[in-house]
């Protein structure tokens, strides 16, 4: 789904989400990160017990002790008024529509109290941590994240946590490992640093009830080693390899920031090798130097010889990778040609998108899944495209935030054209039609 935010609500409770492209929305309200702190209900019982007790005189005894306190919080709420995510209704807002009187009411509801102790893989409590609770499966863009900070002994204790099927995501390291360079700081919208080496994930339903004694033993990551190989065409000079990095891209849906490794230098022979990557499921990627960008492209990856550049690929806990193949090549496949309007005249300034035709592929950061204008003469070109078919398509303008939408491209193929790219294909393509708006 497309996303907007307010920023708060005034004091009589109105709030304003302006300059969002049509689409369907979930609405939401509440904080995007909890942390420990304490909520009591007054219940029936608290006031019962009040009042037998206040007068008292002296010395009339031991003071009957107070009930057990109820703990509530203040949950996301979705509209119409829900804080179960799955009970939200969509809005749908037109092209210059304003969308006026989406109200609704939160409440408290039953909160749960967490505590364990967290453990690193000798046993003792690791030496720095990171760790939080996620909702996996939330449909939002950032969900509610509750952050847990463990005592120096490993013991933690999170209050006030809301009802939820939750992932407790940690990521750790030992006396040794934290001594050295600081852990790097967190991806913007991730609580969590990459660099730290050990790793847990433990599922947790919250249903109100306190939980005790949830034990997190952290295990080390795996690494996944390879090499870059060069498909060379041309009399094309070699690429820098100490310029280059390879990274692994999540696909975990709300985990990903946590679930993730740093990247990987290049050796001058072309090995790599990405340590402390945790259990998920990764795609390859592979960035290198500017000047090398404009002779070399991301050809291919592989890992175990299955596809790890386009679609993921899982690594399971203890399942360390020894043969990922990176490919460059230097004869990348281009598509190009003019967009016309019905009379045959250039169309400028308009977006084209090229996407795969296996849906499969619509996923964040897809090579099969990319976005060009058009210049002032019509002319366009789509450089890098893996082999195979592609729908091609133009509206006046597709935002980029926008491309990885399965539902944005499920309604575009209606008024795509089909294109299929061989592998190093230069194919030119000048097509006339009527444009999505």
């Amino acid at each position: 789904m497309p996303t907007g935010v307010a920023n708060g609500y005034d004091e009589r409770g109105y709030y304003r989400i302006w300059g969002l492209p049509p689409g369907e929305y979930l609405i939401q309200a509440g904080p995007t990160v909890t942390t420990v702190s304490d909520l009591v209900e007054t219940t029936v019982a608290d006031l019962q017990w009040a009042t037998r007790t206040t007068g008292r005189p002296v010395g009339s005894g031991a003071l009957e002790p107070a009930p057990r306190s109820v703990h509530v919080a203040f949950p996301p709420c979705y509209y119409p008024g829900t804080s179960d995510e799955s009970q939200a209704l969509p809005v749908s807002v037109g092209v210059g529509e304003e969308r006026t009187g989406v109200n609704y009411r939160g409440s408290t509801v039953r909160a749960a109290t967490i505590r364990g102790q967290m453990f690193d893989p000798t046993g003792s409590p690791p030496a720095a941590v990171q760790a939080a609770m996620v909702l996996p499966n939330s449909m939002v863009q950032r969900p509610p994240t509750v952050i847990v900070r463990p005592a120096e002994d490993g013991t933690f204790s999170v209050s006030r946590v809301p009802p939820g099927d939750y992932v407790l995501v940690v990521r750790g390291a030992m006396n040794g490992e934290a001594a050295g360079t600081p852990p790097s700081s967190p991806a913007p919208g991730s609580v969590f640093s990459p660099t730290l080496p050990l790793w847990a994930t433990i599922n947790l339903s919250v249903n109100g009830v306190d939980l005790e004694n949830v034990g997190v033993h952290l295990q080390r990551g795996m690494t996944v080693a390879g090499r870059v190989a060069l498909d060379r065409r041309a009399a094309s000079s070699p690429p820098d390899f100490s310029a280059m990095r390879v990274n692994l891209i999540p696909s975990r849906g709300n985990l990903s920031g946590a679930l993730t490794a740093p990247p990987a230098s290049v050796s001058p022979d072309g090995t790599f090798t990405l340590t402390g990557v945790p259990a998920n499921s990764f795609r390859v990627s592979v960035a290198m130097a500017a000047a090398d960008a404009r002779v070399w492209t991301f050809g291919a990856a592989s890992i175990g010889g299955r596809d790890a550049a386009d679609l993921p690929i899982d690594i399971g806990a203890g399942e360390d990778v020894t043969d990922a193949l990176v490919t460059l090549t230097d004869s990348p496949a281009e598509l190009s040609g003019r967009l016309l309007d019905g009379t045959g005249q250039p169309v400028p300034g308009y977006a084209l998108l090229a996407f795969s035709t296996d849906p499969r592929y619509w996923l964040s950061q897809s090579r099969r899944v990319a976005l060009v204008h058009s210049a002032t003469d019509g002319s366009y070109t789509f450089t890098g495209l893996p082999p195979g078919e592609y729908y091609l398509c133009a509206a006046s303008d597709i935002a980029e935030a926008r491309i990885d939408d399965s539902g944005l491209l499920e309604t575009l193929v209606g008024i795509a054209v089909r294109v299929t790219l061989g592998d190093g294909e230069e194919k030119q393509l000048d097509f006339a039609f009527a444009a999505a708006e």
